[in-house]
Parts: C-alpha cells; structure tokens; sequence
C-alpha cells in the first residue's frame, strides 16, 4: 500500500546495524533508502567470511531481508536510526552507489585503509553523502554515527 502522505515528505533513508557482542566479524551496517515507490538498500559486505587483514575480496550487496537473516543466523541484536529525510539527489546517489557495488567494480575490504576500489560496510553508505576516508568503528557504534 502507497501512503500518498509519505510521498509528500519526500525520500528518506534509515541506518541499521547488527552486532553480536564486540565482535567486528559479526557486526555490520547497512542503510535503506526511500522515496516511497523503490526502496534501495545498500548492505555491502564479503561474499564469503569476513578476512580481517589481506587483499580486497570479492563483495555483495544483500537485500534487507537478506541482511536480517545474518543478523538472526548470528544472534545480532539489530539497531535502526531512522527514518531520516534526505534529498532527491542523496536517494539519487543511494541507487548509483547500489549499482557500483553490483558492478563487480569494487571489492569489499573489512578493515578500510583509504584507496581505490574497496569499501568496507561503514564505507559503503558512508561514501554515498561523499569522500570517505576510512576509520574504525562497526555495528552499532558505526551505525549511530553521522551518515551519510
């Protein structure tokens, strides 16, 4: 069901995020954009298990629902924040950043040095509002942080 209400106000996005303890191989951050017709969500991650250290890997973008069953596979708890209102043109950039990544374009890299080719899923969302530079936090800190 489209609520006309909510095309009125315009695109938005939320930020998720799962994490089971501390553990960074088993906390991720995701976002979903909307502008009330097409939800695009970005939830960049490896294809395989996540490698802490080494070369970029081959990545996948998943589905939300996808992204929730990872999170209930690990015993995750989930955090959201959101809905947010953004602009036309960042729900814009949430479909080319979509894109990008399932291009094959670019490889996932769980600990983010800045460079070329590679994002981590803090980078992923991240860098749809513009130049991400890298940095440390996962799961939940990461997805209270200030995106995009």
């Amino acid at each position: 069901f489209l609520s006309l209400a909510f095309l009125a106000q315009g695109p938005s996005f939320t930020v998720w995020s799962y994490q089971q303890n501390a553990s960074v191989r088993h906390s991720h951050t995701w976002a979903t954009f909307t502008d009330g017709r097409e939800t695009v969500c970005v939830s960049w991650g490896p294809l395989g298990s996540v490698k802490l250290l080494g070369r970029r890997e081959t990545g996948a973008n998943l589905t939300h629902e996808q992204t929730m069953k990872w999170a209930e596979f690990y015993g995750a708890s989930v955090v959201k924040v959101g809905p947010i209102p953004c602009s036309p043109f960042l729900f814009a950039r949430a479909k080319v950043q979509k894109a990008a990544l399932e291009s094959g374009m670019i490889g996932y890299k769980a600990v983010y040095v800045a460079g070329r080719h590679r994002l981590n899923c803090v980078g992923a969302v991240a860098s749809i509002g513009g130049p991400f530079t890298g940095g440390t936090l996962h799961g939940h800190a990461a997805g209270q942080g200030h995106f995009p």
